[in-house]
C-alpha cells in the first residue's frame, strides 16, 4: 500500500496566470471516520475508488490505496455515500520542481481555495510560492471528509447528498462562461446568467476574456460552454476570436450569445458566425445562439425612457436563455444572406480600430489611477509605475469604448473618430437605477468607477 505525503496551504494570493491544466471533481464518502475515508472521486473523465488511513500525529502522511473504476460504477457507488458532497475546481501550477494543486471549491464550500503539495518524504524541502497563505496541514477542520459534512459556508444545505446529485443531474451540470466586456452591458448579462444558473444548483465559472489572459492551449473542463461579448463591427471583437482559437472544446455543449445595441436585427443576424466557426473546428458542440439587447453604447445612447425599457425585459431573457442552457435545447437564430456580406465589411472594418486606441489625448484631469489600464481588454493600455504616471496607448486598440465613457476623471479623449463617442456619455450604472436591475448591477459589475 502507498503513503501519501503533503502539506496544506490556504491560498491568499493570485495563482491563475500560472496553471497549466484545470479539472472539475465531485466526490463523495461511503465511509468519512477518523481512522479511515472510504472515497469516490469524479474528476473530468476519470473515476477512483479511493481508501486512506489515519494521518500521523503531525498531520503530514497517511497510508492510501486508490483504484480506477468506470463512470458507471462511479455513479453507483456515489448513491451509497454519505450526505453531503465535495465539488471543486483542481489547478496544477508548476513551481520549482514540485507541482502544487488548488482546489478552487464550489456548491457548499464556495469561497474556500486550498493548495496541497505531494513530497516523497516529511524532510523534503520545497519552494513556497507567493499565494500560499497560512498553512491547515493536519486541521481536520480542512480535511475534504470533513468539508463533506461540515461545508465552509455555515448556512449550507446540509441536507444534499450524493444520491440527490446524481439522481438530479447536477454532477453534469458544470457551466462555464466566458466573456468580453467593454462598457459593462457583456458583464452584466454573464453575471446575471451566472447567478440564475447558482439559483437552479449548478456549479458556474466565469472568466473574463483578456488578450494578456491568452497563454496557451487550454481544454474546456466542464458540462456546459457559454461564451458571451459585444457585437463590433457586426461581428466578435477581434480578442474573443484569438481566445477561442486557444480552446478545446471535447465535444462540449456551447452556447454563443452575443450582445448589440440594435438586437438581432438585419445588419447583425451573421456576428457569431465566424466565431462559431472556429469553436466548431476546435470540437465544441454549438447547440444553441442568442442575441441580447442592451443600450446601444456608439454614436449616440437612447433616450432615458427607451433605456429603461430595454433593461426592464433583461431579467426575463436572462431566465429564457438560462433554461435553455439547463434544458441543453438546441436554437439557432435565422441569418440574412445580406448579412453574410455585412459581417465581411465589417471585419475589414475593424483595422479601422488601431488609430482610434492610439489617437486617444489624455487630459490634465487625469490623476493617473490606472484604471483605463486595468480594465482594458485588448491589452493596449500601459501606465508608468511613478506616481501621477499618465497612461499611453498601443495599435492594438478594439475600440471597445470602455476607457473613454468609464474613465472616473472623464480625461480620456479621442482624436480619430471622435464622432463615434456620445457627448453625453455612457453610464450603465445610471441606466440600471431606473431599473430593477441597480442591485444587480451594484453586486455583479467589477468594471465600474
Amino acid at each position: 500500500m502507498g503513503q501519501e505525503i503533503e502539506r496544506k496551504f490556504l491560498v491568499k494570493g493570485d495563482f491563475e496566470q500560472a496553471v497549466t491544466c484545470k479539472k472539475r471533481i465531485m466526490q463523495g464518502y461511503i465511509c468519512a471516520e477518523e481512522a479511515r475515508t472510504v472515497r469516490v472521486r469524479i474528476q473530468g473523465d476519470e473515476c477512483f475508488l479511493n481508501i486512506k488511513s489515519a494521518s500521523n500525529e503531525r498531520g503530514w502522511s497517511r497510508y492510501e490505496f486508490e483504484h480506477r473504476i468506470t463512470p458507471s460504477d462511479a455513479e453507483e457507488l456515489l448513491k451509497l455515500c454519505l450526505p453531503g458532497m465535495i465539488d471543486k475546481v483542481r489547478h496544477w501550477i508548476q513551481v520549482g520542481n514540485h507541482t502544487w494543486e488548488v482546489d478552487v471549491f464550489q456548491g457548499d464550500n464556495q469561497g474556500l481555495v486550498m493548495a496541497e503539495i505531494e513530497l516523497s518524504s516529511e524532510e523534503e524541502t520545497f519552494e513556497l510560492p507567493a499565494w500560499a497563505g497560512e498553512e491547515v496541514t493536519g486541521d481536520p477542520r480542512y480535511y475534504n471528509a470533513m468539508l463533506s459534512q461540515k461545508p465552509f459556508c455555515r448556512d449550507a444545505p446540509h441536507c444534499r447528498d450524493a444520491m440527490h446529485c446524481v439522481s438530479t443531474g447536477l454532477i453534469m451540470k458544470h457551466i462555464r462562461i466566458d466573456y468580453y466586456t467593454g462598457t459593462g452591458g457583456s458583464e452584466l448579462v454573464a453575471r446575471l446568467l451566472a447567478d440564475k444558473l447558482k439559483s437552479e444548483n449548478r456549479t458556474v465559472e466565469i472568466i473574463r476574456i483578456c488578450r494578456d489572459r491568452i497563454t496557451g492551449a487550454q481544454s474546456i473542463e466542464a458540462d456546459y460552454y457559454v461564451l458571451i461579448f459585444p457585437v463590433h463591427s457586426f461581428n466578435a471583437p477581434q480578442p474573443i476570436n484569438e481566445w477561442v482559437e486557444h480552446l478545446t472544446g471535447k465535444d462540449c455543449k456551447t452556447a454563443v450569445i452575443s450582445v448589440s445595441g440594435g438586437g438581432n436585427v438585419l445588419s447583425n443576424t451573421a456576428c457569431r458566425c465566424k466565431t462559431v466557426r472556429l469553436l466548431k473546428k476546435n470540437r465544441f458542440n454549438v447547440v444553441y445562439e442568442e442575441m441580447v439587447r442592451m443600450p446601444n453604447n456608439w454614436i449616440k445612447a437612447p433616450k432615458e425612457k427607451e433605456c429603461t425599457r430595454i433593461l426592464s425585459k433583461l431579467p426575463t431573457k436572462i431566465d429564457a436563455i438560462a433554461q435553455t442552457v439547463i434544458t441543453e435545447k438546441r436554437s439557432k437564430k435565422i441569418i440574412y444572406w445580406i448579412d453574410y456580406l455585412i459581417s465581411a465589411l465589417g471585419e475589414a472594418e475593424k483595422k479601422g480600430t488601431r488609430p482610434f486606441g492610439s489617437g486617444i489625448k489624455v487630459s490634465d484631469t487625469c490623476t493617473g489611477c490606472g484604471f483605463c489600464a486595468k480594465n482594458c481588454c485588448s491589452s493596449n493600455i500601459q501606465i508608468a509605475r511613478q506616481v501621477q504616471a499618465k497612461p499611453t496607448f498601443g495599435n492594438r486598440c478594439d475600440m471597445c469604448l470602455g476607457c473613454v465613457y468609464n474613465c472616473p476623471q472623464k480625461a480620456l479623449q479621442p482624436t480619430y473618430g471622435a464622432f463615434q463617442i456620445d457627448k453625453n456619455g455612457y453610464d450603465l450604472h445610471g441606466m440600471c437605477q431606473k431599473t430593477v436591475l441597480l442591485q444587480a448591477y451594484n453586486n455583479n459589475i467589477t468594471y465600474k468607477k
